[in-house]
């Protein structure tokens, strides 16, 4: 599978540069860049680090792994290789139609909002209550297993007609309004609108819904790998120390561990260029060594205060 992914990317490639008097281009970033396919990490791989043995495609490589996922590829993929000659149009029209049902879904997911104990009402019992009575979207809700789009459609459908007549209360008592961390409850025709554009999406795309479940279920995880890809890029010039014990960082593998003995980089960036040395263990690295940084500093603060202490205890009363 390695060989022919760089096969097909070679082929794209050299049959762009042939055709370029016809306005063909090579493979964009879109396609082969490395937070953009697993088709990008192994180019990056193979041409910038290199590798001594025989290169296998593990997706601890991948720091972005949760974003480049199978279930997505149509919706990364498909519109920059409609570009690249490598998708015919029919199939580019399938899957820009299934993208746009799926944003659909999503925002109306996004927006429609309920408190805790209307979705209680409604019929999904599980809903956090959140921080001081914080409303809930049906988005946040996908993201706890065991409720699934077709529960939360029908709780918003419910929601909609109750809501109208009076019967649920969307809104929570317990929220400030004037506070800028919560969002007021969705009306009774917000929540009515939510869940007919959920059960249209669902009739006209089954797969769309599915898509916007899944991406739902992935959106705080997302966030966190967005925060943590930032960290690094800001903490690459963190120096590592010479002493340092790999044996005790967890998280790494028995190849990472290896190569970080073998090679004793100086600093994260040094130690993210070794070949065989995960995107995964560059993160552990980085906890590791902040950890033990902020021990360090934390047992020296301690020792001044300790210090400051003995020192006031010796000192002489004032001379009267």
């Amino acid at each position: 599978e390695e060989a022919a992914a760089q096969g097909l990317v070679a082929g794209a490639n050299a049959a762009a540069t042939a055709l370029s008097r016809l306005g063909m281009a090579p493979l964009p970033p879109s396609i082969v860049g490395r937070g953009a396919s697993y088709l990008g990490v192994l180019v990056d791989d193979l041409t910038r680090r290199g590798t001594s043995e025989p290169y296998r495609m593990f997706s601890s490589r991948v720091e972005h792994r949760l974003s480049v996922r199978p279930d997505n590829a149509d919706q990364r993929l498909t519109a920059a290789g409609e570009l690249a000659g490598l998708v015919d149009s029919a199939r580019a029209l399938i899957a820009r139609r299934r993208g746009d049902r799926t944003d659909r879904a999503i925002a109306a997911l996004e927006d429609a909002r309920m408190g805790a104990a209307a979705w209680a009402v409604a019929g999904v019992d599980n809903a956090p209550a959140g921080k001081s009575g914080r409303t809930v979207s049906a988005a946040e809700l996908l993201a706890i297993p065991g409720v699934g789009y077709a529960r939360v459609a029908r709780a918003l459908a419910a929601a909609g007609e109750s809501t109208a007549s009076g019967g649920i209360d969307a809104s929570d008592d317990s929220v400030d309004a004037s506070n800028d961390f919560h969002r007021a409850a969705s009306s009774p025709g917000e929540l009515a609108r939510a869940a007919t554009i959920l059960a249209a999406v669902a009739e006209a795309d089954p797969t769309a819904a599915e898509e916007a479940t899944v991406e739902c279920y992935y959106a705080p995880y997302l966030a966190r790998q967005r925060r943590d890809i930032e960290t690094m890029r800001k903490e690459e010039a963190m120096e590592l120390p010479m002493d340092l014990d790999y044996d005790a960082v967890g998280g790494l593998s028995a190849e990472d561990r290896e190569k970080l003995k073998e090679f004793r980089p100086a600093t994260l960036a040094a130690a993210q260029r070794i070949s065989g040395v995960t995107p995964s263990a560059a993160i552990a690295l980085l906890r590791f060594v902040a950890a033990q940084k902020l021990r360090r500093g934390t047992m020296r603060g301690l020792a001044v205060d300790a210090g400051r202490g003995q020192t006031a205890k010796r000192a002489p009363g004032r001379i009267r």
